[in-house]
This record gives C-alpha cells, sequence and structure tokens, in this order.
C-alpha cells in the first residue's frame, strides 16, 4: 500500500505477483484481497517511475509507436464535415484538421501539451510544410489555408508513432475537390521471422465485474450539513429564550450557532480531504453523520457565546 519504492530489482524478481494500491482503508485491502484470489478484474498503470521494474513514466506516457494517428476535417467547433460539406471546399478556404485520440504506451490517451506535427507535402512542387501543434485531451487540432491548386499530402506524426495515415486533398480550379484517405502499409523486415511457438493456453474462467469503490453522495454531503446548520440556530435560539434571554440575543445566539457548524462542517470537507483524503469514503451511506458534526461545532459556538455573555455580566457588576 502507498509508493511503491520499499523493493529493489532483486526483491521484485522474487515475486510472482504484485498490486499497488493507493491508501490503506478498508475499501482499498478489500480490493487487494479479492484480487489476489483472482475475484476481481485489475487494471491500471503506476502514476510513478518505479526503477525496480525498469518502469519510466517519462517513456510509458509517450505516444504509442505501434499506432497509427488518422486525419478528420473538421469546422471551426471541431465536429466532422460530412462528405457533402467536404464537396463545398475550394481554393483560399481554410479547412481545420483533427487527429484521432493519439495513445500513450499505457492504452490511454497522451499527456497535454504532446507536440505533435502536422506534415503538408505538395508533390507537384516538391515543397513540404511542418505545422507544429500540441495535443489537448489526447487530441491535436490545426487549420490549413488552400492557397494553392494541385495535390496537397497531409499526414500527421507524433513521436514516436509514425505517419502513416495520410490524407489526400486535390483542389481543381472551379471543380469539386478530391478526397482520399488512405493507410501507408506497416513496414515489414525483407527476412521472414522464423515462427514463434504457440504457448499452451489455458482455458480462463470468466471474471466479475471489477469492485465499485462506494462513494459519498455528495448532495447529501451539503444537505446533512447545511441541515445541521439551520437545526443548530433553531436549537439555539430556543435555548436561549427559555434562558431568559433578550429577543435580540436569543437570534444572536441562533446565528451563532449556524456559524459555528458550518465553520465545523466546512473544516472537515476541506481539512479533512488533504489531511485525510481516503477518510471521504467513511461517509459512503453515513452521509446522516455530518448533521452531528454540524451540531457539535453549533454547540461549541454557543458555549462560547454563553461564556463571553456571562464574563460580560460580571465585568459589569464588578464596575458597579
Amino acid at each position: 500500500f502507498g509508493s511503491p519504492y520499499e523493493l529493489d530489482s532483486t526483491e521484485v524478481s522474487k515475486l510472482d505477483l504484485g498490486y499497488a494500491l493507493y491508501s490503506p482503508e478498508e475499501a482499498f485491502v478489500q480490493a487487494g484481497l479479492r484480487s489476489l484470489f483472482q475475484d476481481l478484474a485489475v487494471s491500471g498503470a503506476s502514476p510513478v517511475s518505479i526503477p525496480a521494474l525498469n518502469y519510466d513514466l517519462a517513456a510509458q506516457l509517450r505516444p504509442d509507436p505501434q499506432q497509427t494517428i488518422s486525419l478528420h476535417i473538421v469546422n471551426s467547433e471541431g465536429q466532422e464535415l460530412t462528405t457533402e460539406e467536404q464537396q463545398d471546399i475550394r481554393k483560399d478556404d481554410v479547412i481545420y484538421l483533427r487527429t484521432s485520440i493519439i495513445s500513450d504506451n499505457n492504452g490511454r490517451p497522451v499527456p497535454d501539451e504532446t507536440p505533435a506535427q502536422f506534415i503538408l507535402s505538395y508533390p507537384q512542387e516538391d515543397r513540404v510544410v511542418t505545422v507544429e501543434a500540441t495535443t489537448r485531451d489526447g487530441v491535436a487540432l490545426t487549420s490549413v489555408v488552400l492557397d494553392r491548386v494541385g495535390l496537397l499530402d497531409i499526414t500527421v506524426r507524433s513521436e514516436p508513432a509514425l505517419p502513416l495515415f495520410h490524407l489526400q486533398l486535390t483542389l481543381r480550379e472551379g471543380g469539386q475537390p478530391v478526397i482520399i484517405f488512405s493507410t501507408t502499409p506497416t513496414p515489414v523486415p525483407d527476412e521472414p521471422l522464423p515462427p514463434t511457438p504457440s504457448p499452451d493456453v489455458e482455458e480462463a474462467r470468466a471474471l466479475p465485474e471489477p469492485l465499485r469503490l462506494p462513494v459519498p453522495r455528495r448532495g447529501y454531503l451539503l444537505g446533512w450539513g447545511l441541515g445541521g446548520g439551520l437545526l443548530a440556530a433553531l436549537l439555539g435560539f430556543l435555548w436561549a429564550q427559555g434562558h431568559g434571554w433578550r429577543f435580540q440575543e436569543a437570534l444572536r445566539a441562533g446565528l451563532w450557532g449556524a456559524i459555528g457548524s458550518l465553520a465545523l462542517y466546512t473544516l472537515l470537507m476541506a481539512g479533512g480531504r488533504w489531511i485525510f483524503p481516503a477518510g471521504i469514503y467513511r461517509l459512503a451511506g453515513r452521509e446522516f453523520f455530518l448533521c452531528g458534526w454540524a451540531l457539535l461545532g453549533g454547540g461549541g459556538a454557543l458555549v462560547i457565546v454563553q461564556l463571553t455573555r456571562r464574563s460580560g455580566r460580571e465585568d459589569d457588576g464588578e464596575n458597579e
């Protein structure tokens, strides 16, 4: 549990199986036990580098070199153009290009600001233009001004992924464009590789659905917290009136009760996430606990109000 740094490469080589979980809380322990007994389908990738496993996070987050990054013609809002809209493209127009989702070596979208290059080739002029771009949510976007007639071949590269996908756009004076999408076959070695022996495949039993960790409902958390604040205000007002306080003093006591309850609620929700981040899972199905927590804060505020009022009266008596 926690950061996977305690074992070196020698110790790791003696392990048959290992799981890294991010917290020793009950829900994570339960998930770890179910995983060890193969009762839970697990997936994931380490968010940090692990030298003992030769796992370098920077290398894992680079684009997968085995993927083919495709291109799409889109409008200014990112929506792909229909076939009819593509036929309306003419010289001097501006077209927008969007890549498919670029995946990293963990199979997830690459991080934002990953470099990508759109390569514009004009075969008739023996001219190549490279347009630099960066990704956002795994996708790169750019715009191209169609200032020439003839063939324009567009590919995209995000190293080490090769530019295999081609968008060929042929513009004619006064005519409709010809748009062709194609993919360059992946290069194969000249010499055939020796056949790989087929491993013995054991029939794997079906695994159950992944464990869904219980998460408290935000609406319930807020509702119980505000309810506790209102209840603290009402109880403070009634308590003050029952002890013979004037109406304005009783109203002030109720307001202080609400302030104290909401302050303690905010402290738990904001400070608790920082000090004890996994503790939020303990509130799943127990959101009503926040009502009692808010009442505790309101009660503390009322005690302070009572002590302050009593101290003020004693000072007035001494002055007299």
